[in-house]
């Protein structure tokens, strides 16, 4: 409300000191941005100069002689631009903007469309009053003493997260394969685990749980949520390997776990529908203002279920991006900036419930357009996000 405020304020006093013939009026998070060269517009579209806006929010920006391209790093993304174009190169994905970008006095002006589409930020003009209110983070570092830590380890096959919170809290979603076993002890070990506050085995499916007999043989585990939805070989296992060990165990059902500032929350229940469509376990993690949905392998009817915002920076795609998962609905109800798929990449002998070899070319195409920065686990190798609530950075393993 405060910020909102702030800008109301802004703007109307912009509004009432300026003549009607005055260039347009930038203001970025709060504060009037003053620029040699001002906004324009042409066309109905409004042209901002993209310097004056980005470097202000720690971004930085430079000019390739050799190919002729604009290039700008802030966090995360490197965005490249093409003079006399309408598309820009965003974390290796291309998006479209409503004008071509241009170069006027030697400066770079860039649709409003470029701010929402390219940073992800929030970006408004008001044609009345002939000013542009823009609001995006600060590119910055996280504080690391204090940081959490999620870890999508390249397990090959299946799914293996470790979330690493402060004062030694562990958490682990799913193992991999029977296969990765010694890559997930060896992460683990590597990570100085000693014991783990939380396992949650999201299916019964065996690249999901197939190596996590082997982590309740090595750690102490507090506690085992399960699914019960299915029953299979790999299930038993488990169960039976948590039985020995004397591990309390739940079935999963809307539980909620808090430390410090990070909350965990499963986001269903057991259902009848089956595993891939429905039953996988759905977890939701916020560490402040940063959030992470962890789909596991649930398809539409899983994402269907889903009730209230689900809203969230990052997700790990459903059923690791195959045909039956991530829907145009589920997509727009998400709104994700950054898509994590653990896959191995083209092979088409892994799903054989579905036709469709992951990751799927339409579920590509949309997290494409929902301007999502992707990263796989066969291209990358591990995945890690570090944040302390505010900011974050990604590391992976694949540099």
């Amino acid at each position: 409300m405060r910020k909102r405020l702030c800008i109301l304020f802004l703007v109307l006093g912009v509004f009432f000191s300026l003549p009607a013939s005055a260039d347009p009026t930038v203001i970025l998070n709060c504060k009037q941005v003053e620029s040699d060269v001002p906004a324009l517009i042409q066309d109905d579209t409004v042209l901002v100069p993209l310097g004056a806006v980005i470097k202000p929010l720690g971004a930085q920006i430079g000019w390739s002689q050799a190919s002729q391209t604009i290039f700008v790093k802030m966090g995360m993304n490197v965005i490249i631009l093409y003079p006399g174009r309408s598309d820009v190169l965003v974390n290796g994905y291309y998006l479209d903007l409503t004008a071509p970008v241009q170069v006027v006095n030697g400066r770079t002006m860039v649709p409003l469309q470029f701010f929402t589409l390219a940073l992800g930020a929030d970006s408004d003009w008001d044609k009345d009053k002939q000013v542009v209110v823009i609001n995006a983070a600060v590119s910055a570092s996280p504080d690391l003493k204090s940081a959490a830590r999620v870890h999508f380890i390249d397990v090959g096959l299946g799914d293996a997260i470790y979330i690493q919170l402060p004062d030694k809290i562990d958490i682990l979603i799913d193992g991999g394969n029977l296969d990765a076993e010694g890559t997930v002890l060896s992460y683990l070990k590597e990570k100085n685990v000693n014991d783990l506050e939380l396992v949650i085995a999201t299916n019964d499916d065996a690249h999901h749980i197939g190596a996590l007999p082997a982590v309740l043989e090595k750690y102490e585990v507090k506690k085992l949520i399960y699914n019960e939805t299915a029953a299979s070989r790999e299930l038993d296992n488990l169960l039976k390997t948590a039985q020995t060990k004397n591990i309390p165990m739940e079935t999963f059902n809307y539980q909620t776990w808090s430390w410090g500032d990070a909350t965990l929350k499963i986001l269903n229940g057991p259902v009848a529908e089956g595993i891939y469509e429905a039953g996988s376990i759905i977890s939701r993690l916020e560490v402040g203002d940063i959030d992470f949905l962890f789909m596991s392998d649930a398809g539409a009817k899983g994402e269907n279920a889903l009730k209230g915002d689900i809203e969230t920076r990052f997700i790990k795609v459903g059923d690791h991006a195959s045909a039956a998962a991530t829907s145009y609905e589920f997509i727009n109800r998400v709104k994700p900036k950054v898509a994590i798929i653990t896959t191995i990449g083209d092979n088409p002998v892994w799903y054989e419930h579905d036709p469709n070899t992951p990751p799927d070319p339409e579920v590509m195409d949309r997290l494409k357009q929902q301007g999502c920065k992707i990263l796989r686990t066969d291209l990358d190798g591990d995945i890690v996000v570090v944040t302390d609530g505010q900011t974050y950075q990604i590391k992976v393993s694949a540099e």
